[in-house]
């Protein structure tokens, strides 16, 4: 049995930067990893790997499109001499934040959480992850394909060095976390100016467009992107949007539909659970929510003196169903909401650096004087009388 194919085994290769820098995979990159590594004529790796597919998935790191791992599942007509049924490449970043609960593998946050001021908490815990990671922790490159056992030890072997070189991207430590603590920062802002705010300003659908949306961002930071169909709603609504015609596929959240046989249908379903990873966009559809600046970054945000709390412009053609905004907040629209009577939660400024915090112990006496300094009893000098000069006699 241990050579007929039923037993499979993962075999990997990790790759670690030499000055501890951290290391990421070129999202132009998959194609060229994929079709080394299960030995792939270039036309089944090329399809494999097209944006739509359902075979294909992309996880986006630090929020950046050109920079992604991959997950592929291969069929019967796609694996290859060496019978690859699963390829993943990787960084080893998430283990800081890795934990499986409630459907998740990573810490995670919700907007009915962030709506009520619990995820500060979280939030803050977040920032002094980034911070300290910084300074001691660099992420590893990690490419992992699934054979039988037999090809085991044939697999991964004859891989050009010089391809890992021009598949990886090396950036130092402090900006890879910087460019992550930065950004929950300005989510931290963001969710405790909100909360701050009046009941009344903070339940308009503008408002709360942006709170669930802040919650997917941060999510989806050191995360598998959510895709169910609740967040594809959110997307849709909170995302800029470009022209659909000729969009680039490496900027749009959901990819096109792929000319790919191997691809299980992509119908939505009731499930928010069984919904697919990949969504087709409506073909009537004149633009599609995108990430054309190089970043995930969210349309345009209203703040100022006009506004009490910082919310997304109106355009009535962004807006969420009524499954999906029960999704984030527990309830069907923003009236039921405002029913809620959630009160303003103060936000706490810094602290009195000279405040003496509790249960701290401080000496019962402690002797602030100065140092003793010598003090004049009188100064001719200063007030201008001088000794006339000593007379000497010459001879």
């Amino acid at each position: 049995m241990s050579t007929s194919g039923d037993w499979w085994i993962d075999v990997g290769i990790e790759v670690n930067s030499v000055v501890e820098s951290c290391l990421a995979w070129r999202t132009d990159s998959h194609y060229h990893i994929t079709k080394a590594a299960c030995n792939l004529e270039e036309h089944v790796a090329q399809r494999i790997t097209i944006p739509g597919s359902g075979s294909y998935a992309r996880d986006l790191v630090s929020h950046m499109p050109a920079v992604s791992g991959c997950r592929i599942e291969t069929s019967s007509r796609s694996r290859g001499p060496f019978q690859v049924a699963y390829l993943q490449a990787y960084t080893t970043d998430k283990s800081l934040t890795y934990r499986h609960d409630s459907g998740h593998h990573a810490k995670f946050t919700t907007a009915l959480e962030a709506l009520t001021g619990k995820a500060s908490s979280f939030v803050d815990s977040l920032y002094d992850l980034y911070n300290d990671a910084a300074e001691t922790t660099s992420s590893l490159a990690r490419l992992e394909v699934r054979v039988p056992l037999a090809q085991a030890a044939l697999v991964l072997l004859n891989i050009d060095e010089d391809l890992f070189c021009h598949s990886l991207v090396s950036i130092p430590r402090e900006v890879w976390w910087g460019l992550r603590s930065l950004r929950t920062l300005v989510i931290k802002f963001v969710l405790e100016w909100q909360v701050a705010g009046r009941l009344s300003a903070r339940s308009t659908l503008e408002g709360l467009l942006l709170t669930a949306s802040v919650t997917w961002l941060i999510n989806s930071m050191h995360a598998t992107m959510d895709l169910r169909q609740a967040s594809r709603d959110l997307i849709r609504a909170t995302l800029p949007h470009i022209a659909s015609t000729d969009a680039d596929d490496d900027i749009v959240p959901f990819g096109r539909p792929a000319n790919d046989p191997d691809a299980d249908s992509q119908a939505e379903t009731d499930s928010d659970a069984d919904a697919p990873v990949g969504t087709r966009p409506r073909r009537d559809a004149m633009t599609m929510a995108a990430y054309p600046y190089g970043l995930i970054f969210l349309r345009t945000i209203r703040v100022g003196k006009d506004y009490p709390i910082p919310r997304f412009a109106y355009d009535a053609r962004c807006h969420l169903t009524p499954k999906s905004f029960r999704f984030f907040f527990g309830v069907d629209n923003e009236d039921a909401v405002h029913d809620m009577h959630l009160a303003p939660v103060r936000v706490n400024g810094v602290s009195n650096p000279t405040r003496v915090g509790n249960r701290t112990r401080t000496p019962r006496w402690q002797d602030v004087a100065p140092e003793p300094t010598e003090v004049p009893i009188f100064s001719l000098a200063t007030l201008g009388h001088c000794l006339d000069a000593i007379e000497r006699e010459e001879g």
